[in-house]
């Protein structure tokens, strides 16, 4: 089996809305643009302490699952340093439980979103792609 990696991402409602972060200029992977928290799974790890991690380390908030519904989709890396690697996106639903606002180095900014204005930010298209696809279920947890 050739190398791939897994990327777990979390659109994470706090306050009724949804938490975004903005990729640094210094970011060689979608700069400046915004996305949901997540990263790739570590090895060794399972796909939920993965989620857990990764959203804690981009936004110090703690978070548990509110659906476990799934947008799943792949694509091969075109460049830097993973070009040619096999890549699984994962995204997920949850909501926060704990912790306090906090970025990491990977973003300079952060906003809290209604699910209609997600789509005013120069989102990746990733995330377009699977906030389209989770509509209904994001909107089971978020005010019209």
């Amino acid at each position: 089996m050739g190398k791939f990696m897994v990327i777990s991402r979390c659109f994470v409602v706090h306050e009724n809305r949804l938490v975004i972060v903005k990729r640094t200029p210094a970011c060689k992977h979608n700069s400046g643009l915004w996305e949901c928290p997540g990263g790739q799974v570590e090895n060794g790890q399972d796909f939920a302490y993965a989620r857990l991690r990764e959203v804690v380390e981009e936004t110090g908030f703690l978070v548990e699952p509110l659906s476990y519904l799934s947008c799943v989709d792949s694509y091969t890396i075109p460049d830097g340093p993973h070009a040619g690697v096999a890549c699984i996106r994962i995204f997920n639903i949850a909501q926060t439980i704990g912790g306090a606002s906090q970025l990491s180095d990977e973003h300079e900014d952060m906003a809290l979103v209604s699910y209609k204005n997600l789509f005013s930010y120069d989102i990746t298209p990733e995330v377009k792609h699977a906030a389209l696809v989770l509509k209904e279920q994001l909107l089971k947890h978020l005010p019209e």
